[in-house]
């Protein structure tokens, strides 16, 4: 979210200087270990708007950075099947025929088609590096830093020494928002974490552009794995959520084995081709999540805090709301208020 600001904030022209501050390494969290999947209308009534902006401005993106080679743009189908040993039909399906299981799998059912439908994909690692890239050649300043006081003035001490002076603070922490607020202002923000395993297994052969959300009937597996291909020969997995608690930062996260396993047992029962796989990658990412089920994209004003702002709480439609976020908080922050997006549940604190 903080990229996506910063982005759109330096193409408005408006801005003498944009800083951003990050401890760690960029996208070091759920930004870089996401599935990279994006919707256009699969979003509720607070976040739909903001959904169909941001799908609209990836492909814009896309297409003047060069998504596809850069990092993995492309449209997808979205299919969802039941998974049972032995419960499969054996027959075909158009999407999935050349690497699913068809003695396993049962129930497909396309949700969108890759021509003409509201899914598409990208390597969230890659597309936060091409857009620091760019962020960074339209003179926006990276600190490696933290951010250690905001007083009323918007002048913000850092963890090096170096104090910046500023019109406006915006907090993109991610699922460490709520912490963070509370270390700099004293506030009570209502975003919490959700942990997520997730696996990336290269097959011997290709695998066609799609996303999958399965079902599984099986004590051994992810009841509900959700699979991604990708373009490189990966596909990356997800679906096995944990109580894993919240970490001091990114570089001190520790997966677990038994929800690693459960997640590979699953891929076993879809495809051969998962199961005859070499894991290259065992993530475990925190997403911020709400308790009212949509993000914050607002000002603290109300909270006695004019020109300090929160964009985060996206769960796991981050990479899918990113542009579209960051787009409608360089208008919040410049103009006062949205105007891309129809967003006013997401304004207020």
């Amino acid at each position: 979210m903080g990229l996506c600001t910063a982005y759109y904030l330096a193409k408005s022209g408006r801005c003498q200087e944009i800083v951003l501050i990050e401890e760690g390494e960029v996208a070091g969290g759920a930004s870089g270990r996401a599935a990279g999947f994006l919707a256009r209308d699969w979003h509720g009534a607070p976040t739909r708007s903001l959904g169909k902006l941001s799908y609209e401005l990836h492909e814009e993106v896309a297409r003047e950075l060069d998504g596809p080679a850069r990092y993995g743009y492309r449209k997808v189908a979205s299919l969802s099947m039941h998974v049972a040993t032995g419960l499969g039909d054996g027959s075909s399906h158009s999407h999935s025929s050349s690497w699913v299981d068809a003695n396993n799998v049962s129930d497909v059912s396309a949700i969108e088609e890759a021509q003409g439908g509201g899914t598409a994909q990208l390597h969230p690692r890659l597309f936060c590096q091409v857009l620091l890239q760019e962020c960074l050649s339209l003179g926006v300043q990276l600190r490696r830093a933290r951010a250690e006081s905001v007083d009323g003035n918007h002048k913000v001490r850092m963890s090096n020494g170096e104090t910046i002076k500023s019109d406006a603070v915006v907090l993109c922490c991610g699922p460490w928002t709520g912490r963070v607020a509370k270390e700099l202002w004293e506030i009570d923000v209502d975003i919490r974490d959700l942990a997520g395993h997730s696996l990336v297994i290269r097959t011997a052969g290709p695998i066609p552009p799609v996303a999958i959300f399965a079902s599984l009937s099986s004590k051994h597996a992810t009841a509900t794995p959700e699979l991604f291909s990708r373009p490189d020969g990966t596909v990356y997995i997800a679906g096995e959520n944990t109580g894993a608690p919240l970490p001091p930062g990114t570089a001190s996260v520790e997966t677990a084995e038994a929800s690693l396993d459960r997640l590979l047992a699953a891929c076993k029962l879809i495809s051969p081709a998962l199961a005859s796989g070499t894991v290259v990658e065992r993530a475990l990412c925190y997403r911020p999540v709400t308790s009212r089920g949509y993000p914050y994209l607002c000002s603290l004003s109300d909270s006695g805090l004019p020109g300090c702002y929160i964009c985060a709480g996206h769960g796991p439609w981050g990479i899918s709301l990113s542009l579209g976020s960051g787009k409608v908080m360089s208008e919040i922050i410049l103009d006062g208020h949205a105007s891309s997006a129809d967003v006013p549940y997401l304004q207020k604190s």
